[in-house]
């Protein structure tokens, strides 16, 4: 196990630096498209733009960048072309980077950039007559918008709204990329619909990198908003909202494959017969995650084969029928400084994490270490009354297949087993506010403030931690042991002072809180690491 905890900080370390890696590309031409200029035009300038971003690809090569002006783009339209084909797609230029959010004809500054206030939108509405609330009437939508047909890693799409298709018995209604390689960056992915199929975006086989995306009200019968078949998918700090499924993932599906989600958002979205939020049956790393209020019949996550690392993530207010925030059956998961509040199981299970084997395997596992488990509910054995609270609400399962150590679990007493747990209130600074740092009297991180706050009392959860457990980046002072839940280790985590209870005259340099200024400071200071805030 420690080793595994050693080589996900690796992997962690290692995806942080390459976060702000840029995708190199061969100098080329660099063409622009803008929907208020006048055809034919050469691309060449924004006076000579493109009026179709399709004539633009037609002529586009490796190395090309095409910068796309603010307006709406449909892929059935290029001059001199017949519109209305179902089957028309943006079918991506190996080696382009298409580019969008900019200001175009007209402006002071047609190169300014800015894909919110210039939104760059390729729809699959061919025919402009959607209506939100009757998804009837995009029978005539684009089967895919946007095509990947083994492209490199050098593809790119950055800062456009891929929307309104309609994948009708197919997948990846927004983008299907097909054993390729692209970098989708500052993407939006909405209102995308598929039926007996994929809505958003569907991985086949491919290394497909996302960073900085958003996936907002997409709606399958199978997955909504991302799907990922025997491929390789990593996510970076984007957001999944409102998307929802008949009877897969409402946000993320890993199928067969490999799947990193580091630093993403994951709210509001249903899969009401399917399997939550997010569906595992691969190889799963979710890092730095936060899902609120995600539910229907999964809850937030759930892991039906394969193995799934869960770090540093915070599970608020989701609902699911086996468990409210996660579940694991026929698969193995191990959960490292998570935090669980305020989820309920309303039909089996438990409120925050419940592991149990199927029919025909008993291979499911379930290891948590430095977890917080509180305030979480099961409607399992009372639909009728007032939910069951305690220690089975938290965390159930066979207690063959679930370990719990250096864990604070609500309900715990001594003769439930585990090492290095603790019953006691984790004293959250504004759980009713999502604010799950721990109070502390040498200073919680203030989210709001922007600072390190002070506070009268300290939560039992700083310096509970595994001893053997590595600190991190846990700002000093410290107390030389690791804190519990989802902040511990990181450079959020609430300081403590070694060994003593604070006195009178607090200051910078008293560092064990003793009231004085003293050699045992300095030798403090010595051993351990300068202060650091996030």
């Amino acid at each position: 196990m420690r080793t595994e905890r050693n080589s996900r900080t690796l992997a962690l370390a290692l995806l942080c630096t390459v976060l702000p890696a840029l995708s190199g590309t061969v100098p080329g031409r660099t063409l622009h498209v803008d929907d208020d200029a006048t055809p034919p035009g050469d691309g060449f300038s924004w006076t000579t733009a493109f009026r179709y971003l399709q004539d633009a690809m037609a002529v586009a090569s490796a190395g090309d960048e095409i910068r796309v002006a603010q307006g709406l783009y449909r892929p059935d339209q290029a001059y001199q072309v017949v519109e209305g084909n179902r089957r028309a797609t943006f079918l991506l230029n190996d080696g382009v980077a298409i580019l969008g959010g900019f200001a175009g004809v007209g402006a002071a500054d047609p190169d300014l950039r800015d894909p919110d206030r210039f939104a760059t939108i390729l729809s699959g509405d061919l025919a402009g007559d959607d209506d939100t609330a009757n998804p009837l009437v995009r029978y005539n939508n684009s089967f895919s918008v946007v095509m990947a047909p083994a492209v490199g890693s050098d593809t790119v799409l950055d800062g456009l709204t891929i929307c309104h298709a309609y994948a009708a018995d197919g997948h990846g209604g927004g983008l299907c990329n097909d054993g390729g390689s692209p970098l989708l960056r500052r993407c939006t992915f909405r209102d995308n619909l598929a039926s007996d199929g994929d809505a958003g975006v569907y991985n086949d086989q491919g290394d497909l990198r996302i960073e900085y995306c958003r996936f907002l009200r997409n709606s399958g019968d199978d997955s909504g908003a991302l799907c990922n078949h025997q491929g390789s998918v990593v996510v970076i700090a984007s957001e999944f909202i409102e998307n929802d499924s008949e009877q897969s993932a409402a946000a993320a599906h890993n199928e067969e494959g490999d799947m990193v989600l580091f630093a993403c958002l994951f709210r509001g979205n249903r899969g009401e017969d399917g399997r939550g939020a997010v569906w595992n049956l691969g190889d799963l790393r979710l890092l730095h995650c936060t899902f609120i209020e995600n539910g229907g019949r999964g809850g937030a996550v759930t892991c039906t084969d394969g193995h799934a690392v869960i770090a540093n993530c915070l599970f608020v207010g989701n609902t699911g029928e086996n468990a409210g925030a996660m579940s694991v059956r026929d698969a193995s998961a191990l959960l490292d400084h998570c935090t669980f509040h305020g989820n309920i199981a309303t039909e089996d299970g438990a409120g925050a994490a419940y592991c149990r084997p199927s029919f025909w395997t008993t291979a499911s596992s379930l290891q948590a270490i430095e977890c917080i488990f509180w305030g979480n509910q099961s409607l399992a054995h009372n639909p009728e009354g007032p939910p069951m609270m305690g220690y089975d609400a938290q965390i159930a399962g066979d207690p063959n297949r679930v370990v719990v150590e250096h864990s604070c679990i609500e309900g715990w007493t001594p003769d439930r087993g585990g090492v290095g747990n603790i019953g006691a209130d984790p004293l959250f600074v504004a759980p009713d506010h999502n604010d799950f740092h721990l109070k502390s009297q040498a200073g919680h991180w203030g989210a709001v403030a922007l600072a390190w706050v002070a506070d009268d009392v300290t939560s039992p959860c700083i310096d509970a931690g595994d001893p053997n457990s590595p600190l991190g980046q846990e700002p000093f002072p410290n107390g030389g042991r690791v804190n519990m839940g989802v902040y511990g280790g990181t450079c959020e985590a609430s300081k403590s002072w070694f060994g003593v209870e604070p006195g009178a005259g607090i200051g910078a340099a008293d560092l064990n809180g003793d009231g004085r200024v003293d050699a045992e400071d300095l030798r403090l200071a010595i051993l351990f690491r300068s202060p650091v805030s996030p």
